[in-house]
C-alpha cells in the first residue's frame, strides 16, 4: 500500500469509527454537500465524495455493532435520515420565500419550511438506509443495496401521501442533456438508484484491498450509458424557425405582491395584452405569426366569464389565433362555488374552447390538509383563495385549431415522472404554465426547469413552459433548451415547437422500468452478500462428509 492510499485509508477508518453526534453530523454536513450537485450550482463531483461517505458511515455501523441487529437497524435509519436532511435543507430551504409575501400572516410557517419540511422528507432517506441494511455486506453488495433502497425510497416519496419528488437524487446526476438520455429507458426513478451505485463507488476504491470488479462493473455502465446518449442525441439543435406548431410564450414578471393586490390586478391584465400582441423582435419572426399564444399559471386570478375580460384577449389576437390563459376557473354546484386553478383555451372570438383544470394541487399551498381543522385556526393555504381549490377530476390533452394536441401540466404537475396518464389523443406536446414568482431569485426556479427537462426526455416530446417571472423555456424531446427567457426578464419568445419524437418505451419511462432495474440490483445484491455464506456451508459440509468417510 503507498503512502497516499495508506493516508486514505486511515481517513476511511476514522470516519468508519464515528458514533453518537459525531456520526450523525458528519452526514448531515455530507447531505448539505451533495445539494451543491443541484442548481444553479451542478457541482456533480462532489456526490463522488459525500455518497462513498455515507458508506463508510454505514459501515461503521455494521462494524462496531455485530450482532445487535435492532440498534444497528435504528442506527442505519438515523444517519440516513440525517443524511437527508442536510440535503432537503440545502436544496429546499427557498420555498421559505412564499411565506414572505405575507410575513405578518405566515411567520410561523417559516421554520417549517425550512426545517420542518426536510425532516420529514428525510425519513424516505432514513427508509433507504434501513432497506439496504439486511444486504450489507463488504464489497460491491453494499453499493448494490444502498442503490436498491434509495431506488425504492425515492420512488415512494414520489407517490405516497401525494407525492413530492422534488430534487430526487437522480437530478444530480443529469445536469446537461447528455447525462439525461439514459432516463428515456429507466425514467428517473431508475435514474435515481444507477446515480447512487455510481457515486458510492469510489469507496471500493479506498483500503487495503481494492475491489477491482466492483469498479470496472460501474465502469461499464457508465461507458455503455454515455454511448447510449451519444448515439441518441443529434449533433445539431432544431432552428427556431422550423418545426411545427408556431407559438408566443410571456413571461410578464409580475411581482407576487403586485398579483395579489387587487390595486395592480387591471394595470397587470394590461400588461399581459400588450405582450400579447407586441411586433416580434426579428423580420424572421414576423413571417410566421404565433398560431397559438401561451400565458403564465393564474395570468388572470379571476374567472375569465368576468365581465369584459375575454373581449379584450380577443381583441389582441388575430384571426385563428389561440390563447392558452392561466385563470380560475368557477363551477356553481348548487349553492356552492368550485375554483379550479385552470388552463383555458380561447379563440380569437372570444371563447373558451376547451379547459384544464389542475388534478395535483399543492399542500399547504393551493388546499390544506385536514381542511375544517386549519380554518377553525384562522390557517389556510398560502396561495389558496377563499374555500381552497377543488382539484381537476382527470387530466386530459387539449387539440388546437391546427390539429395539435397538447397535453396541460400546471405548476409542479411537471415534475411527476408516473404522474402524466391523461384521457385523450396522444400529445404532441406538454404544455407547462407555472407562476415561480412564490420562491424569488432563489434555486426554486432552476431546479423546476431541470425537472422540466427530465420530463422531455421521459416522454419523447417538446416541452412549452411559460411561467411569470422565469424560467420560461422551449425544450426539445432530449431536455435541450432551445429558447429560453432569463429570471424576471419581461419579454417574450416566438418559436415554432420543436418535432416529437418516438420514446423508447410506448407512454414513457416510468415505474415499470424502474422496478426492473430494482428487481436486478436486489438479486444481484442478495447474490452477492448471502452467496459467499451459502458456498462456505457447502464446501464445510462436504469437507466434513469427507473427514466421515
Amino acid at each position: 500500500m503507498t503512502a497516499k492510499a495508506a493516508s486514505a485509508f486511515a481517513l476511511t477508518q476514522t470516519i468508519v469509527n464515528l458514533s453518537g453526534w459525531r456520526r450523525q453530523g458528519v452526514a448531515v454536513l455530507a447531505g448539505v454537500l451533495t445539494a451543491l450537485a443541484l442548481p444553479p450550482v451542478y457541482a456533480l463531483p462532489v456526490c463522488f465524495i459525500t455518497f462513498p461517505l455515507l458508506t463508510f458511515l454505514l459501515d461503521g455501523i455494521h462494524t462496531c455493532h455485530a450482532g445487535q441487529t435492532a440498534k444497528r437497524a435504528r442506527l442505519a435509519f438515523l444517519t440516513g435520515w440525517s443524511f437527508g436532511f442536510g440535503y432537503f435543507v440545502a436544496g429546499l430551504w427557498w420555498t421559505a420565500h412564499a411565506m414572505l409575501i405575507d410575513p405578518a400572516s405566515y411567520w410561523w410557517a417559516i421554520p417549517l419550511a425550512i426545517f420542518g419540511l426536510p425532516a420529514v422528507l428525510a425519513v424516505y432517506w432514513g427508509l433507504a438506509a434501513l432497506l439496504a441494511f439486511p444486504l450489507w455486506q463488504k464489497g460491491y453488495a453494499r453499493l448494490l443495496a444502498l442503490a436498491f433502497g434509495f431506488g425504492v425510497a425515492e420512488w415512494l416519496r414520489g407517490v405516497l401521501f401525494t407525492g413530492f419528488p422534488w430534487n430526487a437524487i437522480g437530478y444530480t446526476a443529469m445536469p446537461i442533456p447528455l447525462l439525461m438520455q439514459p432516463a428515456a429507458v429507466f425514467g428517473l426513478y431508475g435514474m435515481n438508484a444507477l446515480a447512487v451505485l455510481v457515486f458510492a463507488t469510489p469507496a471500493l476504491a479506498i483500503g487495503k484491498h481494492t475491489r477491482k470488479t466492483g469498479v470496472a462493473i460501474t465502469a461499464l455502465l457508465v461507458i455503455a450509458a454515455l454511448g447510449f446518449s451519444l448515439t441518441r442525441l443529434p449533433e445539431a439543435m432544431p432552428a427556431a424557425d422550423t418545426g411545427g406548431l408556431a407559438v408566443r410564450l410571456i413571461q410578464p414578471s409580475v411581482p407576487q405582491d403586485q398579483k395579489a393586490d387587487h390595486e395592480t390586478l387591471r394595470a397587470s391584465f394590461e400588461h399581459h395584452l400588450r405582450l400579447t400582441a407586441a411586433a416580434p423582435h426579428t423580420a424572421r419572426q414576423a413571417s410566421a405569426t404565433p398560431q397559438l399564444v401561451i400565458w403564465p399559471e393564474t395570468s388572470v386570478p379571476y374567472p375569465l366569464e368576468t365581465p369584459g375580460l375575454l373581449p379584450q384577449i380577443a381583441a389582441r389576437l388575430q384571426h385563428n389565433q389561440q390563447a392558452l390563459v392561466g385563470a380560475i376557473r368557477m363551477k356553481r354546484d348548487n349553492s356552492h362555488y368550485h375554483y379550479f386553478n385552470s388552463m383555458q383555451l380561447i379563440d380569437h372570438q372570444g371563447r373558451i374552447q376547451a379547459s384544464a383544470d389542475k388534478v395535483h394541487l399543492v399542500p399547504f399551498g393551493e388546499y390544506m390538509p385536514f381542511g375544517v381543522l386549519f380554518r377553525r385556526l384562522g390557517i389556510q393555504g398560502i396561495a389558496e383563495i377563499a374555500g381552497g381549490y377543488s382539484a381537476g377530476d382527470k387530466r386530459h390533452t387539449i387539440t388546437l385549431s391546427d390539429g395539435a394536441v397538447i397535453l396541460p401540466l400546471i405548476c409542479y404537475e411537471i415534475i411527476f415522472p408516473t404522474g402524466l396518464d391523461y384521457e385523450g389523443p396522444a400529445p404532441d406536446m406538454l404544455v407547462n404554465i407555472s407562476n415561480d414568482a412564490w420562491f424569488g431569485n432563489t434555486p426554486g426556479p432552476r431546479q423546476h426547469l431541470l425537472q422540466a427537462q427530465l420530463r422531455a426526455v421521459e416522454q419523447g416530446l417538446p416541452v412549452l413552459r411559460a411561467t411569470n417571472n422565469g424560467i420560461s423555456a422551449v425544450i426539445d424531446p432530449y431536455g435541450r433548451i432551445t429558447a429560453t427567457l432569463g429570471y424576471d426578464r419581461i419579454d417574450f419568445i416566438d418559436t415554432r415547437v420543436p418535432a416529437k419524437i418516438t420514446p423508447f418505451w410506448r407512454g414513457g419511462a416510468g415505474t415499470m422500468q424502474a422496478f426492473a432495474l430494482f428487481t436486478i440490483l436486489f438479486a444481484a445484491a442478495t447474490a452477492l452478500a448471502f452467496a459467499p455464506r451459502i458456498f462456505c456451508r457447502h464446501k464445510q459440509a462436504i469437507d466434513n462428509s469427507g473427514r466421515l468417510l
